[in-house]
């Protein structure tokens, strides 16, 4: 029925100042990509649900029923969308072509050519923490984590074994998006944000001045 997006894909990785500036500007592009399915996905669905890009202020959280409070420092989540009972975070993951899986214990794309790609956030715990701060930011709400990567990519059974399954997270590439595949994760019928997350959210963004409504 109608999305309300705030905030701008990829902001953050336009200011980052680590990195190449040719990787800051191909993971800008692909979270680009990643928000406009998105906002195409949600619009189809009932209701008016939240889409927020680049939440990049995730210090000074406090802490929330007994968990202390996190601060993140630079650490930003790509995008949030938000119902009144869950939120979903959806990591954008420009992967090289090929296949992602776990070897040796160990995050990477394996090409075509036998060439390996390490794929380091398959080993990270940052993702967790990352949950931990927007299940303080609302109040208390659960959510679930999503890692979107190009249509290029080959999901391998093999990812069950990488750290960041910790998060029992789901995988998905953009065209699962676009076909409505984040359905069975997020459900369609779900109440309207409560708009004090709402605003919590948005306080965290790197661009908090930008609201639009897409239906």
């Amino acid at each position: 029925m109608a999305v309300v997006v705030h905030g701008v894909p990829g902001a953050s990785l336009g200011e980052s100042s680590h990195g190449s500036r040719d990787d800051a500007r191909q993971g800008a592009f692909f979270e680009r990509v990643v928000g406009g399915v998105l906002e195409s996905w949600l619009k189809q669905r009932s209701g008016v649900t939240h889409l927020f890009h680049d939440v990049a202020d995730l210090r000074d959280i406090p802490g929330i029923a007994g968990l202390g409070p996190i601060s993140l420092g630079a650490t930003n989540i790509d995008h949030v969308v938000l119902s009144g009972t869950k939120w979903l975070m959806v990591d954008a993951k420009n992967c090289a072509k090929g296949t992602l899986c776990v070897e040796n214990k160990k995050g990477i794309v394996r090409r075509a050519s036998g060439e390996i790609v390490p794929q380091p956030w398959l080993d990270s715990t940052k993702a967790k923490s990352q949950y931990g701060a927007l299940f303080r930011v609302t109040g208390g709400m659960d959510g679930t984590t999503v890692f979107v990567v190009p249509d290029t990519v080959a999901l391998d059974e093999t990812l069950r074994r990488a750290r960041v399954w910790e998060l029992m997270p789901a995988f998905a590439r953009v065209s699962d998006v676009v076909q409505g595949g984040l359905d069975e994760i997020f459900s369609p019928s779900q109440p309207e944000a409560d708009p004090r997350d709402v605003e919590q959210l948005v306080q965290r963004l790197s661009r908090p001045d930008v609201e639009r409504i897409v239906s």
